[in-house]
Order: structure tokens, then sequence, then C-alpha cells
């Protein structure tokens, strides 16, 4: 739907129309993220919990080798599947956020149709500048938490490094 506002007719430019299509993105985001933003933040939130306790369970009890092989095979043949499916799901949405037209190649757009303008173009020209930054800031969010992005990746397994860390710490003590 984002790819739709890139103009291709020049000569029937509707400042209404793409400032409507905007809108519509947006409140489609934003409900997006309302509705069914709960679901990355548990699933993300059930795999740092499980993350933290199988490697400081791996990392505590390893008397039983026989016991700890059994228990690794087992474990992390779900674990991988989790993961994969979470990783998958970050992949898609980072693949959508940066398919998108830019505000770059909107403003493009608008600035060929732009020669000869009036007031009442120049205001709405303004006001749609406006709508393009708020377009580019609006991002997936997993229940308004965090941003679902690249990012969010590196800064996940930094902070189940830390946590395993520490929740061994406290255990050895």
């Amino acid at each position: 739907m984002e790819k739709r506002l890139l103009i291709k007719d020049t000569n029937h430019f509707n400042y209404e129309v793409l400032k409507q299509k905007l809108i519509t993105i947006i409140k489609h985001r934003e409900s997006v993220n309302e509705i069914l933003g709960i679901f990355p933040f548990l699933w993300f939130c059930e795999l740092f919990s499980t993350t933290c306790l199988r490697l400081t369970y791996y990392a505590i009890n390893r008397q039983n080798i026989e016991h700890y092989y059994v228990n690794i095979t087992q474990g992390l043949l779900e674990y991988i599947l989790i993961c994969l499916i979470n990783l998958m799901y970050v992949l898609a949405i980072n693949y959508f956020q940066t398919h998108r037209p830019t505000v770059n190649e909107l403003r493009i757009c608008i600035d060929k149709n732009c020669n000869s303008m009036d007031t009442k173009e120049i205001q709405l020209n303004n006001m749609l500048n406006n709508y393009f930054i708020a377009y580019s800031q609006s991002k997936y969010m997993a229940f308004n938490v965090f941003v679902i992005n690249n990012k969010f990746l590196f800064i996940f397994l930094s902070s189940v490094i830390t946590f395993t860390v520490m929740l061994l710490q406290l255990l050895n003590n």
C-alpha cells in the first residue's frame, strides 16, 4: 500500500488524495501496533526469559554428562525453532520498513508537479511535508515498548548475555 504513494500521473495531481493516503497508512500502522503489538512483545519476553534460564541451567548443572546431552538436544531443537520464527518476524518487518518510499522520493514526486503554485498550494505542500515527516518517523512497535528493527536484534542479544551473567553470579553465591 505504501508504494501507491508515489505519483505516476503528473497531469492529475491532487494534494488531498495524497494527504488522505498518508493519513490512512499512519492510522493502519497505529491500529496494527495497538492490536497486534502484544504478540511480539510476549514472544520476545518469553524468548528472553527462556534463553537466560536455559543458559544459566546449562552453565550450573554439568555434573551428569548423559543427562546434560539429552537435555541439550531436546531443548535446543525447540529453542532454535522458536528463535527462527522470531528472527523471520523481525526480518520481515525490517524488509517492509526499508522498502517503503522515503520522504525524499515523495518530495521528488511532488516537486515535479510544483512549477507554478499559488499560495494555497504552497500551504498544502508545507502541510504535506509535515505529513511526510510523520510518515517517515512512524515505526512498528511491540506493544509500544520497543521498536522492531535490526538494532533490536543486537540489543536483545546483549541484554540476554548481561542478564544471564548476572543470574549465574547470583546463583553461584
